[in-house]
């Protein structure tokens, strides 16, 4: 492939995919409020805890798919077929096997529901039927998917994107009408199920016209030294994905165990913002962790630690301006969508809150790490942050309710990886302690603290009722919070390291316009 093809590609996969992001966006507000005025909350805790069983159940698969997509690459760049078919072959083997485990453990918790769920709802229908379809929702791509990744991994994600919404539109439009017409929860995971297997289907059928080469039968076994390289890269990613894949499958477990089924349909409301504003600032995201591995192959020591602190202080503007805002305005924006009674207390969006401007900020640190190479230096921190997670979760759960679990997930991050990261960057690559660094974090925290405090003492003056209301109070408390940002770090240098990024934006933006007008 071209470089030309390449950038066209990697486009067109941007903007299809910011694009896929607005849509799932728009369609899971809508939907989730239809469901919440036809079904009511009981139902929404169902579909979280039921969503987080699975997710947690998802741990088979982890690095097995990652390993092999890395292996692809270079066969697919130099059209090499024949290696292309043994990796796919290898891919179908794994996650037949990963499908079948996966559904035999999936039904296996069925007779454990009693204990996963705490004061169950009085609901018409069958608990463990409910869960077949979530299950059966969740399984049915591992039976295809093995071919369709051959297509994201061509950098061809845009195809993907794009049938992927045209069943979503589907599926919404659908099970909207369900809801209207029948208030069946039982069809409506139906139709779910149905486009799930609808999109895989036609995502595998488009891979076989695509790479037609895939259906053939001659097939040549990987050698020996080509499967210890992908076994060898298995390891490394199941040891640092293992942590975030238990911590975000266990939370609604253990909420709907120790507290109530309740608390996972209200806590599913906020999680589906801050989720969808996280998938965003993930794309930012996506495009640094490039450039740090590029800086950490060929740049010098003092160049490397400049763009850290660079890095880190537009991850601190970023997450904590968002932050602040969620604390101040999301209770508003619950209220006016859905009513008071779907609100959490101040005290438990604040544990989410703190988790998302934590879990944010760890990004630089992680990348660096990453990108450098120090896998065997921290291969047992995601299993301690992990146990760790659980640990404090059931107890500060039991002892202070809903908050105490979200807590327990910043308080398992900071004792681990906050001060690790920063750690092993200055050990192996700096050769230095992280004093400058800590000294920085800390005092965006305290910056971050004190405006949220602020912040939030404003908004509870400053009450609305519409919609209207709500976008003049958040664009208020917005330049207000920037402000703050702005006057107590102006004199830094990564502020005006961000001040010539933003002006630079502002003029290729001025500069293109101008030639448009002129043409």
């Amino acid at each position: 492939m071209n470089k030309d093809s390449r950038t066209k590609n990697a486009l067109r996969n941007t903007i299809v995919g910011i694009i896929s992001q607005i849509l799932t966006l728009v369609f899971s507000f809508v939907n989730r409020t239809i469901f919440i005025h036809f079904l009511g909350s009981d139902y929404l805790g169902f579909n979280g805890l039921f969503s987080n069983i699975l997710s947690l159940l998802s741990i088979a698969e982890l690095g097995i798919g990652s390993a092999i997509v890395y292996s692809m690459y270079k066969p697919l760049a130099e059209q090499n077929k024949e290696k292309i078919k043994s990796l796919v072959r290898l891919y179908k083997r794994c996650y037949m096997i990963i499908g079948v485990v996966v559904t035999a453990i999936g039904l296996s918790l069925i007779p454990f529901f009693d204990i996963l769920i705490k004061n169950p709802p009085n609901i018409g229908e069958n608990i463990g039927v409910i869960y077949i379809l979530f299950l059966l929702c969740n399984v049915n791509s591992y039976f295809f998917y093995y071919k369709i990744v051959v297509i994201n991994t061509d950098q061809k994600g845009y195809i993907i994107s794009l049938y992927t919404q045209i069943f979503k539109w589907i599926q919404v439009v659908v099970q909207i009408l369900v809801l209207i017409f029948t208030k069946n929860y039982i069809l409506y995971l139906i139709i779910q199920l149905l486009c799930s297997i609808g999109t895989n289907a036609s995502l595998y059928i488009k891979a076989n016209r695509m790479y037609p080469f895939l259906k053939e039968k001659n097939i040549k076994k990987l050698n020996e030294n080509e499967q210890k390289e992908i076994k060898k890269n298995i390891k490394s990613m199941v040891t640092y994905s293992l942590s975030p894949a238990i911590i975000g499958g266990t939370d609604n477990i253990i909420i709907s165990s120790v507290i109530g089924l309740a608390a996972v349909g209200l806590y599913s409301n906020y999680y589906l913002i801050i989720s969808s504003l996280n998938l965003f600032l993930t794309q930012i995201h996506s495009a640094i962790r490039s450039s740090i591995g590029n800086l950490n192959a060929i740049g010098n020591k003092q160049k490397k630690k400049e763009i850290l602190y660079k890095l880190l202080y537009i991850d601190y503007f970023i997450y904590g301006i968002c932050g602040v805002l969620l604390m101040a305005l999301m209770n508003d924006f619950i209220k006016i969508w859905i009513g008071e009674e779907f609100l959490l207390s101040n005290l438990t969006l604040l544990s989410l809150v703190l988790f998302f401007y934590i879990d944010g900020m760890q990004f630089v640190g992680s990348s660096y790490r990453t990108t450098a190479g120090l896998f065997a230096h921290a291969k047992s921190a995601p299993f301690f942050e992990a146990v760790l997670n659980i640990g404090l979760s059931i107890l500060l759960g039991k002892l202070i309710g809903l908050p105490g679990v979200f807590f327990a997930t910043s308080l398992s991050k900071i004792f681990v990886f906050c001060w690790l990261d920063p750690y092993l960057i200055y050990k192996f690559i700096f050769k230095e302690k992280p004093k400058e660094y800590a000294y920085k974090y800390l005092k965006y925290f305290m910056i971050f603290s004190l405006t949220l405090v602020s912040v939030f003492y404003i908004s509870n003056h400053f009450a609305v009722s519409n919609y209207l209301l709500w976008v003049i109070k958040a664009c208020t408390l917005g330049i207000f919070t920037v402000l703050i940002f702005v006057v107590l770090t102006y004199k830094s240098f990564e502020f005006k390291y961000l001040k010539e990024l933003v002006n630079g934006y502002i003029n290729k933006l001025k500069n293109k316009f101008i030639k448009r007008r002129a043409v």
